[in-house]
């Protein structure tokens, strides 16, 4: 019983399809049976002039039951609606494409920039030894190694975190 009755009060009016609002709940009705007609009736329109209905909808088009209303209101409506929602997800599919195709050449400048710079360390590192500062040509290549380990290793690391928060 408890369970029919949280219905009844949830749904304080019903509407039609048009949208128009034609009869209040049976607990709202059960309520005002003992009242005089009169006093009865202002209530019930009092209680419909207050009640209200919001519906919702997600993605680019709204339910056929709209559409079919947007019709009535303008004749081919729907149908420019569609064109609309049509171009809208062409332009946006493009700029996904030309986001990823710029992040994928930002990435592959990256990469490249990066391999010049630990080669021109590297390069350094060989020369230092050959004129004789073993110390200091040392130093910087194992620097310049561990430097493209660590930017391996951490990049390794940072896709399985993406990964797990997409999953997550």
């Amino acid at each position: 019983m408890g369970s029919s009755r949280s219905q009844a009060k949830e749904q304080s009016v019903m509407e039609s399809p048009a949208g128009d609002i034609k009869e209040i709940s049976e607990e709202a009705e059960e309520m005002l049976k003992d009242l005089p007609e009169a006093q009865r009736e202002s209530i019930r329109d009092l209680l419909i002039g207050i009640s209200f209905s919001r519906s919702a909808w997600s993605g680019p088009l709204p339910p056929p039951e709209i559409l079919k209303a947007y019709n009535k209101a303008t004749p081919d409506a729907a149908e420019r609606i569609l064109k609309i929602v049509e171009a809208q997800s062409i332009h946006r599919q493009s700029l996904e494409r030309a986001a990823i195709s710029g992040q994928l050449k930002e990435s592959g400048r990256g990469q490249l920039f990066g391999f010049i710079v630990a080669l021109s360390f590297l390069m350094a590192s060989v020369l230092l030894v050959l004129k004789g500062h073993d110390v200091s040509g040392t130093i910087i290549g194992t620097v310049d190694i561990v430097a493209l380990v660590s930017v391996f290793i951490y990049g390794k690391y940072s896709q399985k975190r993406g990964k797990e928060f997409k999953r997550g």
